[in-house]
C-alpha cells in the first residue's frame, strides 16, 4: 500500500514539476498518463478487479 502511494506520488509530482520548470507538454500529458495507468495497476494489485478499481457503479440499483 505504501509502495503504491510512494509510485502515484512521484509521477503526479514528477508531472507537476515537469510543467513548472521544464514546460514540456508532451512529457506532461505523459506523466498525467503515468498516473492515470498506475493508479489502475495499484487498484488492481489491492484486488479491485473490474470496472470497481476505478470504483465505478456497476449495478443499477445503486444507481438510483
Amino acid at each position: 500500500m505504501i509502495s503504491g502511494y510512494l509510485l502515484l506520488a512521484f509521477t503526479y509530482h514528477a508531472a507537476e514539476y515537469t510543467m513548472r520548470f521544464y514546460r514540456n507538454i508532451p512529457l506532461f500529458l505523459g506523466l498525467l498518463l503515468a498516473v492515470v495507468i498506475g493508479t489502475y495497476a495499484v487498484a488492481k494489485r489491492q484486488g479491485f478487479k473490474g470496472q470497481s478499481a476505478w470504483r465505478l457503479q456497476t449495478n443499477l440499483r445503486t444507481l438510483t
